[in-house]
């Protein structure tokens, strides 16, 4: 099999998320902005990848603001980035790590563009 190196820079304090009427969220997940232009996956095979800027659209094909409440990460500041390396820890359930376009949603992944033409989304979920 190939060998896989991922690397990123990524802000070097969490984002802290805050709910208008409701306060700090303390969810046990600490979001870290990751700078897009500094993201790299590569495999021993030669294969190269990097992110893929996303598209926000809305519910009716409009483009909407990424930082409105939406189907995004409630209490995120303004200017947030687009992409997410979160910690989870002290938390009841596993503690972990993921990178993702929603802060406090693994799952949803980031994607990517293999060969500057295939699009694929990688779902990293370390626990």
């Amino acid at each position: 099999g190939d060998t896989m190196k991922l690397s990123f820079l990524a802000n070097p304090m969490w984002t802290q998320r805050d709910i208008v009427g409701q306060g700090v969220v303390q969810d046990g997940i600490g979001p870290f902005g990751i700078c897009e232009d500094h993201f790299a996956l590569s495999f021993s095979s030669g294969m190269l990848a990097h992110l893929k800027p996303p598209t926000p659209v809305g519910t009716l094909g409009v483009p909407f603001n990424k930082d409105a409440v939406s189907e995004t990460t409630l209490g995120l500041p303004d200017g947030s980035p687009d992409y997410w390396f979160s910690l989870m820890r002290t938390r009841p359930v596993n503690d972990g790590a993921f990178i993702s376009t929603i802060a406090d949603k693994g799952s949803a992944g980031v994607p990517i563009v293999v060969r500057e033409s295939l699009p694929y989304t990688l779902n990293l979920d370390l626990r």
